[in-house]
C-alpha cells in the first residue's frame, strides 16, 4: 500500500544524499523539483507524488503557456526533464519505489509518452523543426 505522509525535504534529502548522481544533477533536479512546487503544481511533493495525472495536465499548460529564452514554448525535451525529476525521487528512494510500485509505474508510463517521440526523433537522424528552420 501506499500510504506515505513525508515532508518535501525528506524526499528531496534521498537525491542530495545518493552516491549515484554527480552533484550538477542533483542540483538540477531539486532545482526542477522546486519550479514543480512553487510554480506548476504548487503543492507538496507528497501531493504531487499521488496524482501523476493531473501533474501531467498541469505541466503540459506550464510548458505551453512558458516561454523559452527564444520565445518559443517549452519544449518535450523540458516536459520529460520535468518527469524524470519526479521519477527520481522513486529511483533514490527504494522504499517509496517498493512502497509505491503502481504509483511508480503511472508513473513510469506517462513519463515514456513523452521520451518516446523524441528517442524516436534521435534514432531517424531527422532534423527537428528547430534546426531546420536554423538552416
Amino acid at each position: 500500500m501506499c500510504d506515505t505522509h513525508h515532508s518535501d525535504t525528506y524526499y528531496i534529502g534521498y537525491i542530495k544524499k545518493t552516491k549515484f548522481l554527480k552533484p550538477v544533477t542533483k542540483k538540477a533536479y531539486t532545482r526542477r523539483l522546486k519550479t514543480i512546487t512553487d510554480d506548476i503544481y504548487t503543492e507538496s511533493l507528497e501531493t504531487i507524488l499521488h496524482n501523476p495525472v493531473k501533474f501531467e495536465k498541469k505541466l503540459i499548460k506550464y510548458c505551453e503557456t512558458t516561454k523559452n529564452s527564444s520565445g518559443n514554448p517549452l519544449s518535450l525535451h523540458t516536459v520529460g526533464s520535468y518527469f524524470t525529476s519526479v521519477i527520481a525521487l522513486f529511483m533514490y528512494n527504494q522504499q517509496l519505489k517498493e512502497d509505491c510500485f503502481e504509483l511508480f509505474n503511472k508513473w513510469k508510463k506517462i513519463h515514456e509518452k513523452y521520451r518516446k517521440p523524441i528517442q524516436n526523433q534521435y534514432k531517424s537522424n531527422e532534423p527537428t523543426e528547430r534546426q531546420k528552420e536554423a538552416y
